[in-house]
């Protein structure tokens, strides 16, 4: 090998520790950016959540009685025999807790 002569400009190698900070802290602020992303779209779920609840709530409070009595009209209207059925249980419980 030869020596290197004074005229050649010396490369200085890069700080390793510096800039593996550097990356450290930039892929740190884009993971709690993402988090925070994601936190608020959980955020807007929730409150169109909310928003669909009270719909639902205030409309059985208003209405639910009135569908109730409507039921049990057509129900008696019906004149069927008592059943005993599982099916037809199952079947006022979902109506029930939809309405009531």
């Amino acid at each position: 090998m030869q020596p290197k002569s004074k005229e050649e400009p010396q490369q200085q190698e890069p700080q390793i520790p510096a800039l593996a900070a550097m990356d450290v802290l930039e892929l740190l602020q884009q993971l709690g950016l993402n988090i925070l992303w994601i936190f608020k779209i959980y955020i807007k779920f929730a409150l169109v959540t909310l928003v669909v609840y009270f719909a639902a709530e205030w409309y059985i409070v208003r209405y639910g009685a009135e569908l109730e009595d409507q039921l049990d009209a057509q129900l008696a209207a019906n004149e069927r025999p008592a059943s005993n059925s599982t099916l037809s249980k199952v079947f006022r419980f979902v109506l029930n807790f939809f309405i009531i």
